[in-house]
């Protein structure tokens, strides 16, 4: 059930939200790189190569002026001027994101260890940097947890040797990549919620064919008050092209920061609404149709709230409901869909559409920067330049330097401390157990060997 879920609770936010989180984030790392001594206004030169130049040996290049790319960049509340801006950050986890489709095509993988994948990815970035992270080892790390969470197992050998990576990347980034998700691991995939909204549209189209005269979801005249005409009327190629092009709008929403700002099912019905419009079909009354439904979800929720915090404070006073009273509360959860105020339902189509109009916005800004895909290339091959400069200069990023090594060694022995605790935590405890078996104090027994 999406409304209980960590998806909704946890991973669900507003632009403000989602833009301090990673500016934090970007801040914390900077500021780290601070202390350690790494100068990020130093000029972008150096050996180190770009996403695109690990691939196709293309040497990085820089588009705009150092002056212009520190100004774009600002200065944190430290003091200290990142590498890259937020929205940089971004063009280069796009790259990355689109590689996630094309790994999975190459893979033969279903289509939900892609979603979930790219959704896992977008999680990962939400409170981690790109300083601090290699994206192309996160990225693959949430595939391969992808394709275990939804059953589409496939074992690291076999697919690090597709990707043309060493295994040991991906199972060592498993535990941090878990970590940073916070272990919620379901995901509502957008492409679920079109299934469904595809169905019942199919299901509507069968019902008016064979009970037109059901009028308590057809009018009179034999039409559904749930499907538009023209989408009753059209022919099943009709109902593929768009639920095809739903898909392919789905694909470019999965590719901003959609998921993480709005619903599956609201991500779902943009989409099907953009492909139904590619054939020119309207949506007017399945729109009304799911406005109406999630305002009886809304007056529902809230008369059961009402009605648990009633019951409450009544019980606090030592009173109950008269009979008469409960059975109209029960009748007031019991309404049908119908029974649902028509200022209610306008209200709640007004909302759905000007949140169908956001998601639209994103899919079109998006299907923008896909034209002008070489300039893209050149833009995100300078970022990642960038970064990797500066974590060249960062010691905790260099395996071999002293800073490396001691932290690695102070970790080694918290978990050797932790481990230890651990042991005699157990042996207390057992100690304890026997003593009471025997009936004498824990005191008087030999210590634990």
């Amino acid at each position: 059930d999406f409304s209980v879920s960590s998806h909704l609770k946890y991973w669900l936010f507003s632009s403000e939200q989602l833009h301090a989180h990673r500016q934090r984030a970007l801040q914390e790392c900077t500021d780290r790189g601070k202390v350690a001594g790494i100068n990020s206004n130093s000029p972008s030169q150096g050996n180190s190569r770009s996403a695109e130049g690990n691939e196709g040996g293309e040497e990085p290049s820089t588009s705009a002026p150092n002056s212009e790319a520190k100004r774009q960049r600002g200065t944190t509340p430290g003091g200290s001027t990142p590498p890259v801006s937020i929205e940089e950050q971004q063009l280069l986890l796009r790259f990355f994101e689109s590689k996630i489709g094309a790994i999975c095509a190459e893979l033969k993988l279903p289509r939900k260890v892609k979603a979930t994948a790219l959704i896992y990815f977008k999680r990962f970035f939400v409170h981690r940097c790109c300083l601090d992270n290699e994206p192309s080892r996160i990225m693959l790390t949430c595939i391969y947890l992808a394709a275990k969470i939804e059953e589409s197992y496939i074992s690291a050998e076999e697919f690090c040797r597709a990707a043309r990576q060493d295994a040991s990347v991906v199972l060592k980034g498993e535990v941090g990549v878990l970590q940073a998700l916070h272990f919620d691991l379901v995901v509502h995939s957008p492409y679920r919620a079109l299934v469904g909204f595809v169905k019942s549209i199919e299901d509507e189209k069968a019902a008016s064919t064979t009970a037109s005269s059901n009028t308590s979801k057809h009018d009179g005249s034999g039409g559904s008050v749930a499907v538009d005409d023209a989408l009753l009327a059209a022919p099943p190629e009709t109902i593929q092209h768009c639920r095809l092009s739903a898909q392919h709008a789905l694909d470019t929403l999965m590719l901003t920061d959609a998921p993480l700002l709005f619903t599956p099912s609201q991500m779902a019905l943009a989409a099907l609404r953009s492909g139904c419009s590619s054939k020119g079909i309207k949506l007017h009354k399945f729109m009304r149709h799911v406005a109406r439904g999630a305002a009886v979800r809304a007056r529902t929720q809230q008369l059961q709230l009402q009605q648990q915090a009633g019951e409450t404070g009544q019980a606090a006073q030592g009173q109950h409901l008269h009979p008469q009273q409960q059975q109209q509360q029960q009748q007031q959860q019991q309404q049908p869909p119908e029974a649902v105020p028509d200022e209610e339902v306008t209200k709640a189509v007004s909302q759905l559409m000007g949140v169908i109009s956001q998601i639209d916005q994103l899919g079109m800004q998006r299907a923008a920067k896909q034209v002008d895909q070489q300039t893209e290339k050149q833009q995100v091959a300078d970022v990642d330049r960038r970064i990797k400069l500066w974590r060249s200069k960062d010691p905790m990023s260099n395996t071999q330097s002293e800073e490396y090594k001691q932290a690695q060694q102070a970790g080694e022995r918290d978990k050797a401390s932790k481990r230890e605790a651990k042991l005699r935590a157990r042996q207390e405890s057992r100690a304890q157990q026997e003593a009471q078996l025997l009936g004498v104090p824990s005191s008087t027994l030999p210590p634990p060997k």
